[in-house]
Parts: C-alpha cells; sequence; structure tokens
C-alpha cells in the first residue's frame, strides 16, 4: 500500500491546481467535485501559475519550506501580519527580516497580477 506522500505527489499552488483543472475538464468525464474544485480555483487565486511558481522560488531562497512558500502564494497575505502567522507554521524559527522580505515579495506579485 502506497504512503500518503505516494498518493498526494506534490504540493501545487491554487493556480497551478486551476490550470491542471481547466486542462482536464476539457479532455472529459469531469466530476462533481473537480467542477467545484474548479470553480473554488477560479475564485480565490489571485496570480497566474508563472506569478505563483515565481513567488514560490523567491519565497524558497528565503528559506522557507515550499509547503508555507504555496500557502503564502495561495493566501497573499495583505499585511506583515499574516505573513508571521502564516511563517508560525514553519518548524524551524523564521527572522522578524525574512516576514518582511516576504511581504514585499507577496506585494510584487500582486502589483504585477493587477
Amino acid at each position: 500500500m502506497a504512503s500518503n506522500e505516494e498518493k498526494i505527489g506534490r504540493i501545487v499552488s491554487l493556480a497551478e491546481a486551476r490550470d491542471i483543472l481547466e486542462k482536464r475538464e476539457k479532455e472529459g468525464d469531469f466530476g462533481y467535485e473537480q467542477t467545484l474544485a474548479l470553480d473554488y480555483a477560479k475564485r480565490f487565486s489571485v496570480i497566474d501559475t508563472k506569478q505563483s511558481e515565481s513567488l514560490k522560488k523567491k519565497l524558497e531562497e528565503l528559506g522557507i519550506s515550499e509547503k508555507i512558500a504555496v500557502s503564502i502564494a495561495n493566501i497573499m497575505p495583505l499585511d506583515i501580519m499574516q505573513i508571521k502567522q502564516i511563517l508560525a507554521n514553519e518548524k524551524k524559527e523564521v527572522e522578524p527580516e525574512t516576514a518582511e522580505k516576504a511581504f514585499s515579495l507577496v506585494e510584487a506579485s500582486r502589483s504585477k497580477g493587477q
């Protein structure tokens, strides 16, 4: 029996999930759950896949884990306190400067997305 990690595969952003679901929708055999997931992804993904991947990569360069970087890219926090709350989930301690840099990256990505 495969472990949960093997079943999950990889972590994808909401924007990438939207792209995957849109592609699968065109292929047909699209179920109710997939329709709901696609609707959610369309409504709540703030940036496109390219911007999301770029943001994720830059956040990881700051020492933020992939899981937390994807969460930040999905949520696109509106202030530094939200970034700090998300970073509190990191297994290792994060420097205050990292939160500030992360927020700057989010702001830059948000301005490109509009």
